[in-house]
């Protein structure tokens, strides 16, 4: 039987000790940092010596570090990354001459358990560059005109 194993590296222990700072808190724990570790650097201000403590690239929201999940019916989750590979996978095989609508996919992945909005198979396949199901259509018209 296989088990999960997690362990806490120190890295993620600092980590997750940051993530449970106020805003106030965090600062000074920077502010503490920067200033006893000569190899850390702030923004830095140039010759007038200031510091900021703001990583240079800018703020991520926290959410933008993990793959969005989607309820599936027997309770569990399954990423959107997931459900946007098997949506390219049925267009792959859809009939070209009568491609598959949004409410149709998404009612196919309900078939599968998985619970998808119509709307939200609209914005994957706007993520994924897929053109709309009438501009298949007319696509598949066009080439074999």
């Amino acid at each position: 039987m296989l088990r999960e194993h997690l362990t806490l590296t120190p890295q993620l222990q600092q980590a997750l000790r940051l993530l449970q700072l106020s805003s106030l808190e965090f600062e000074q724990d920077m502010r503490e940092a920067l200033d006893t570790n000569p190899f850390l650097e702030g923004g830095g201000c140039g010759a007038r010596g200031c510091r900021d403590t703001r990583p240079r690239a800018g703020l991520f929201e926290f959410k933008r570090f993990f793959s969005r999940q989607l309820a599936t019916d027997n309770g569990g989750a399954c990423s959107a990354t997931a459900i946007r590979a098997l949506l390219r996978e049925l267009i792959a095989y859809e009939t070209p001459r009568d491609p598959l609508s949004d409410a149709q996919l998404a009612r196919l992945l309900a078939g599968q358990g998985l619970r998808v909005a119509r709307r939200t198979v609209t914005k994957y396949f706007t993520l994924m560059r897929v053109p709309s199901v009438e501009l298949r259509r007319a696509m598949a018209r066009n080439a074999s005109a």
